[in-house]
């Protein structure tokens, strides 16, 4: 599968082996998309953690795009993949 091809060759592993230095290195994030992610994260209420996660299956849905940078529909597309825990 070429995103496992990708991923291997930029970080030397799969994406959601990354630590958190990893993220922040390959896991870079345009202007646009940074503001986006920061005002969906703070709506939403997401945590550190969460807001990691997020990142590394966005950098996943970017490599299966063959695009080289995390675009706000790949964040989107992440964020949807969450899980959510209801109170009731």
């Amino acid at each position: 599968m070429e995103a496992v091809e990708i991923q291997m060759k930029r970080a030397g592993k799969l994406n959601g082996k990354m630590n958190a230095l990893e993220v922040t290195k390959f896991c870079k994030l345009g202007p646009k998309e940074e503001d986006f992610f920061k005002n969906a994260s703070k709506k939403l209420g997401l945590t550190a953690r969460t807001m990691e996660k997020i990142l590394k299956v966005s950098r996943t849905i970017a490599d299966l795009s063959k695009s080289e940078k995390i675009e706000i529909s790949h964040i989107a597309e992440a964020m949807q993949y969450r899980k959510r825990t209801f109170s009731i």
